[in-house]
């Protein structure tokens, strides 16, 4: 990691003004402003996005959010073309954490459940790339990836496309399982943002799955399951030891047999939930 930066420091400073600013603040804010402006080209922001900024996430209209993102994308672009400073990485990473509290419906932080015993260590990947998840970057069997903002992301192994998900603009995070294999990729398209970290959940007690792709008898137990929590978009699917695939109609059936060396890939969904039937 490089050196700190007085730019990046400024902009940890206004993150942080996000929800706590009133008018007390906002001498304080032009003040922020000015030094930004007067420290480089790449980054600015307008009073608009200064108004904003002194709002509560809580009180954001649609219109809001649309412009929060692209205040999001502008810090994002700026951090890529500056050198890395880990200070400004961890604050964006606290920052995105802290938009997730403010989403009511039924939600479950990955992160947090794979921290239960030990914590993870993230690590916030490129955007707009392709990423070879070899061996000697990624040293763990298992990951899960967050991803926010707008934008394809896609998990490939051999070329194939296993899973591909789809976020809309002010859409709430999503997390993908992935398995690192010989010729595993990870590919973000448009202005998507994935934080990547070890997966050390265990499925058979907290049953409740992400998009991605898990394997029978090693991560989930074989056996007879009812599937709940599925939505009209989400894809399940199974591969045989045989390599056969089947695609299981949710419109018919919510019951799934797994048995071992099967690979279960479910996409298009926060999560579902399996529920043991025998």
């Amino acid at each position: 990691m490089f050196k700190k930066s007085k730019k990046l420091f400024l902009i940890l400073v206004y993150i942080l003004l996000l929800s706590s600013c009133g008018k007390s603040g906002e001498k304080n804010v032009d003040k922020i402003n000015n030094e930004l402006k007067n420290s480089t080209n790449q980054f600015s922001l307008n009073s608009e996005e200064i108004g904003l900024l002194e709002k509560s996430y809580s009180d954001f209209t649609d219109d809001d959010k649309k412009l929060f993102d692209k205040i999001l994308v502008k810090y994002n672009e700026f951090k890529n073309n500056s050198s890395e400073d880990i200070a400004f990485e961890r604050k964006i990473l606290k920052k995105l954490e802290e938009i997730e509290s403010f989403y009511d419906k039924k939600y479950i932080n990955f992160k947090n459940e794979s921290s239960k015993e030990v914590k993870v260590e993230e690590k916030l990947l490129q955007q707009n790339s392709k990423i070879e998840l070899s061996k000697k970057d990624f040293n763990y069997n298992n990951y899960l990836v967050k991803i926010t903002g707008k934008g394809i992301f896609s998990y490939y192994i051999d070329n194939t496309k296993i899973v591909e998900e789809v976020l809309a603009e002010n859409e709430k995070p999503r997390y993908v399982r992935i398995n690192i294999t010989k010729n595993s990729n990870i590919e973000f398209n448009g202005n998507i943002i994935g934080i990547i970290f070890k997966d050390n959940i265990n499925y058979n007690k907290f049953q409740n799955l992400p998009s991605g792709i898990f394997s029978i008898n090693e991560d989930i137990a074989q056996g007879n399951y009812k599937i709940t929590n599925t939505t009209v978009n989400t894809i399940i699917k199974t591969i045989s030891k045989e390599n056969k695939i089947e695609v299981i109609n949710l419109k018919e059936t919510h019951n799934i047999k797994l048995e071992k060396g099967m690979k279960l890939i479910i996409s298009n969904v926060d999560y579902i939930t399996l529920e043991k039937a025998d």
